[in-house]
């Protein structure tokens, strides 16, 4: 399996210097830059809560990279009820909205440092989409891959920007 998301370079050569892209051509650059071998990416339009599950169901199943791409408000994405029958589960998030993305731990469960049934977040996406002559890309795609290490502790395989952990103080 390939995990792959294109650099800023390769971003760059995807269009011609001085072309302004359109939305159509920007979601079809994200889609073709986000691999998972021959895994499914799914696409998420909807602001709210998204409860991920343990099978596939309504395409919401492990082992998938979900694309959030809806400007219109921030979600927060579930992670199921696991136990130790599920290690090795994960689920990958993209950012690729500006808005807030909160992935959130069932029952007495942790995200890295997070506390039980705690929650990373990430606020940011795409900083800028280009310079102003449209000569420079700038920013990178905000995402991150949880992994199921035990039965309670989902560990961040990898992440780019920044994820905050919730915790109490």
């Amino acid at each position: 399996m390939t995990d792959q998301i294109r650099t800023k370079g390769s971003l760059k050569g995807y269009f011609e210097q001085g072309d302004t892209p359109t939305g159509s051509q920007f979601n079809d650059l994200i889609s073709s830059s986000i691999t998972m071998g021959s895994d499914t990416n799914v696409t998420v339009s909807t602001n709210g809560d998204y409860d991920l599950a343990l099978t596939d169901v309504e395409g919401k199943g492990p082992g998938k990279t979900y694309v959030y791409d809806y400007s219109g408000g921030d979600i927060v994405f579930n992670l199921p009820s696991v136990g130790t029958t599920n290690l090795g589960t994960w689920y990958q998030i993209v950012n690729i909205s500006g808005r807030k993305v909160s992935i959130l731990a069932a029952d007495s469960d942790t995200i890295e440092d997070s506390d039980p049934a705690g929650s990373i977040y990430n606020g940011d996406s795409f900083e800028d989409m280009s310079s102003s002559d449209n000569s420079e890309w700038e920013g990178e795609l905000a995402s991150v891959k949880v992994q199921l290490i035990s039965a309670t502790q989902w560990h961040v395989v990898h992440g780019r920007k920044t994820w905050t952990s919730t915790q109490f103080v």
